[in-house]
């Protein structure tokens, strides 16, 4: 990794990587390897890829389809403004990963209240990182837990 030895945290002796895909969907700690024939059963050769739910049994792990990975997106911190004598908010976060770009990111403020669209999201290509930000007035003094879909 970077030039070094796998550290355990990282995996250690050996790391499967998915090309594609970012590092935190890869599998770390692998058990075994099992080296078959390509005209085995697909359940032997493809079971780290049952990411379709279906009821069709694939004769070969070639017919199945890849999984979609979607984009992933966090708050990384709430800005606290005093703008005209009035305090104001102000969401920011990252989306990142994902093998597409999305048209719409929505945002919570806490689990039992409906999402809303983001104020300032823009993503007109499937970027590795994109930033956003969200104006917000909390309804009132107290936790909030934000969720990001």
């Amino acid at each position: 990794m970077n030039g070094q030895p796998l550290s355990e945290d990282h995996g250690a002796p050996v790391r499967l990587i998915v090309p594609g895909w970012y590092g935190c969907s890869c599998i770390k700690w692998v058990n075994a390897l099992t080296f078959v024939d390509g005209d085995a059963d697909a359940r032997r050769r493809c079971k780290s890829l049952r990411r379709v739910r279906t009821s069709k049994v694939f004769p070969i792990g070639e017919d199945y389809r890849p999984a979609i990975i979607n984009q992933a997106a966090i708050p990384t911190r709430v800005e606290k403004w005093l703008v005209d004598g009035k305090l104001k908010y102000r969401v920011v976060g990252i989306l990142w990963g994902g093998s597409r770009s999305i048209k719409k990111l929505e945002i919570r403020f806490n689990p039992d209240e409906d999402y809303v669209g983001v104020d300032s999201f823009m993503q007109t290509a499937n970027d590795p990182w994109s930033f956003w930000s969200h104006a917000w007035t909390p309804k009132a003094t107290g936790t909030y837990l934000i969720g990001c879909e």
